[in-house]
């Protein structure tokens, strides 16, 4: 099963921003990205999910963390907490 995410941006990473595009997600990978009027005619059987004013970055992994934490993961909660 394939997705079709749309939004009013899509930012790759090695190309320009694409106002009102799409990604198109296969077996949790990146497939095409493009403008989504595109995108829909080409991926028509996709299921389509329009994210409205959202931006989508593909490719880009959220790399947060918080590595000063990391040894408080063992350590029980308080009492009531």
């Amino acid at each position: 099963m394939s997705a079709l995410l749309r939004a009013q941006w899509v930012v790759p990473i090695v190309s320009p921003p694409v106002p009102d595009g799409a990604v198109v997600v296969e077996n949790g990978l990146i497939a095409d990205v493009g403008p989504a009027h595109l995108l829909s005619r080409r991926h028509h059987r996709a299921q389509h999910i329009d994210l409205g004013r959202a931006a989508i970055f593909p490719g880009l992994i959220n790399a947060h963390t918080h590595l000063e934490l990391t040894s408080l993961g063992n350590m029980p909660c308080p009492a009531g907490g």
